[in-house]
């Protein structure tokens, strides 16, 4: 498997789903039960850098309980556009006490990371958003 950004496009100040299909190391997708946390953080960008990350206050390493983002089955309903298979992990990230796309313009790296129960390697998969 080859590493790359799921890329995709949110509104100035508005919300976004983020969806995804995730496996484990065995290649198989994973449950909650095989998850034994999932914290999340947004990043500002610098195009120019890309190692160059400004964390997005109160989207930095928040914790996220498995239960409230990871599907035990695949889904299929109308918001999962990418395929006729299904998403496993589903998130929309809190914007009440802090915004995560303040700023038309700029792209956004979502990262999560997913610690399996089984203390294998953690998994990482990244959303690259362009704000518009």
């Amino acid at each position: 498997m080859q590493a790359a950004d799921i890329s995709g496009r949110a509104f100035k100040n508005a919300t976004a789903i983020l969806m995804a299909r995730v496996f484990g190391d065995a290649g198989v997708a994973v449950t909650i039960a095989d998850i034994a946390s999932v914290t999340y953080m947004a990043s500002l960008v610098d195009e120019s850098d890309p190692d160059a990350r400004e964390a997005i206050e109160g989207h930095d390493e928040e914790s996220l309980s498995p239960a409230d983002v990871l599907f035990d089955t695949l889904q299929r309903d109308p918001r999962w556009t990418a395929d006729t298979i299904g998403y496993n992990f589903l998130h929309q990230p809190d914007r009440s006490s802090s915004e995560i796309f303040a700023t038309a313009g700029t792209k956004i790296i979502v990262e999560y990371r997913l610690t399996p129960t089984d203390g294998g390697q953690v998994i990482v998969f990244r959303f690259k958003i362009t704000v518009v």
